[in-house]
């Protein structure tokens, strides 16, 4: 856990590779409000991030390239 929470710590990572940490740590049984509490951020961002894991893989694809992860959750 400790070497995922190092990754996401990263500053080259897409909101892609975030949200599939994140997924990786609640798979451990962490809450949205513990993965938080280890990233820095907020309950709410996390639960945002782990949500764009529900987009369509096309989406996920192109969006990669060319949106933020503002423009994907919109």
């Amino acid at each position: 856990m400790m070497s995922l929470q190092e990754n996401l710590g990263r500053k080259d990572l897409d909101w892609l590779e975030i949200a599939r940490g994140y997924k990786a740590l609640a798979d451990e049984g962490l809450t949205h409000e513990q993965i938080a509490g280890l990233m820095g951020v907020s309950r709410v961002v996390v639960t945002n991030r782990l949500s764009l894991l529900r987009l369509p893989e096309e989406v996920k694809n192109v969006s990669r390239l060319t949106f933020s992860e503002g423009h994907a959750a919109e």
